[in-house]
């Protein structure tokens, strides 16, 4: 069995522990009790079974630990809206929609389908063509319209089985009249 090369000074565990006893984050909790565990010798199996984390996210803490101090135990997580388009350009975009038609402010070729509606298809052009901007998800641009006071409409569903000997009648009462 190889031997952990994972050591921490005697101030720095105690350093753990008393993160461990003040802080009230519980994920900062155990990561702090899990590398402590680590430090101490533990088997890695039974800090796993304990804790119910993943071996890999238990290596990346200690990882961390060994390279960037305790601090590395902190969330790092950034936080916040990834959103690619500003509010006023979200208000631009909003006040083009409701004044013009896809027909009106994209060409044909940057226009996916011709209509005098707006679809997740010509908003997409639009958001790429006025902003330079691109989505990944379509549900982006359904959020779009949706800001842009557009609702989502839904084909109706529609009964496709048909019984061929009524359609053949049904012509032929045409036929008659």
């Amino acid at each position: 069995m190889a031997k952990r090369k994972f050591t921490l000074m005697p101030e720095e565990l105690r350093k753990l522990r008393v993160i461990f006893e003040t802080t009230k984050d519980s994920a900062l909790r155990m990561r702090a009790q899990s590398v402590w565990m680590y430090a101490q010798n533990y088997p890695v199996a039974e800090i796993l079974n304990l804790q119910g984390c993943s071996r890999t996210s238990l290596m990346n803490w200690v990882r961390g630990v060994q390279t960037e101090g305790l601090n590395r135990l902190e969330d790092q997580r950034r936080g916040g809206n990834n959103a690619k388009l500003t509010e006023a350009q979200r208000t631009e975009l909003a006040d083009l929609m409701k004044t013009y038609t896809p027909e009106q402010l994209l060409g044909p070729a940057d226009r996916p389908l011709a209509g005098a509606y707006w679809s997740v298809s010509t908003v997409r052009a639009l958001v790429e063509t006025r902003f330079g901007v691109t989505y990944q998800s379509p549900t982006t641009y359904r959020q779009l319209l949706k800001e842009s006071g557009f609702s989502y409409q839904k084909p109706a569903k529609q009964y496709k089985s048909r019984r061929p000997m009524a359609v053949v009648a049904f012509q032929e009462q045409l036929e008659k009249n």
